[in-house]
């Protein structure tokens, strides 16, 4: 009797070890490769709103908050730099760029970013993809301009030249506090499939 004769035959003998065996196999490389998965789709996801930013400078209390905040926009800081002191930082090193920013408005539960011009000509949402401004729309030049994502301006039906009143505060609970200033979208761009084109924090 062949060796592989007599594995069949002890494995016949145990029929139902030998199916529950093969089914936990079966089983735990399945969820292997589902954790695999997920762990490169989180990544990929992390990756592509994080796109050609290098250091995230903040005055949060953790690194992993530092980056949701200032890249993902989960909540205005608790403790944001003053000014001065972005300037002492930008001046500090000889960086690329360096891109202030700031939550804390709203728009129908849409956060607002303030920011400058260099977030949109330096800092691209995903390496090698840089915005793309929809005609005849074009960058923030002066305090009062607005850029919309696309998906904030298909949900509005805001476009270039329309005006629009923020909020302070975030979130669509905001929407019954102080109306700020009437500002003028002056662009809407689109970097679909990423944090910084708009989400609702009511999701």
């Amino acid at each position: 009797m062949t060796d592989l004769r007599l594995v069949l035959k002890s494995l016949s003998a145990r029929s139902t070890s030998t199916v529950v065996t093969c089914l936990l196999i079966a089983i735990a490389v399945a969820l292997l490769i589902s954790m695999r998965s997920l762990r490169e789709a989180g990544r990929r996801s992390f990756t592509r709103g994080v796109g050609n930013a290098h250091l995230v400078v903040s005055g949060d209390s953790s690194p992993l908050v530092a980056v949701l905040n200032g890249i993902f926009y989960a909540n205005p800081p608790r403790a944001p730099l003053p000014e001065s002191k972005v300037t002492e930082i930008a001046s500090s090193m000889p960086w690329a760029w360096t891109i202030p920013t700031q939550l804390g408005d709203s728009f129908r539960g849409f956060p607002v970013l303030g920011t400058t011009p260099a977030f949109l000509d330096d800092f691209e949402p995903a390496i090698g993809e840089p915005w793309r401004i929809r005609r005849p729309g074009r960058n923030i030049e002066g305090p009062f301009d607005v850029v919309l994502g696309s998906r904030v301006a298909a949900a509005t039906g805001l476009g270039v030249g329309d005006r629009l009143f923020l909020t302070h505060g975030m979130g669509v609970d905001a929407a019954g506090g102080e109306v700020g200033i009437v500002d003028d979208p002056s662009a809407t761009v689109e970097a679909e499939g990423d944090p910084h084109d708009g989400h609702d924090h009511d999701d």
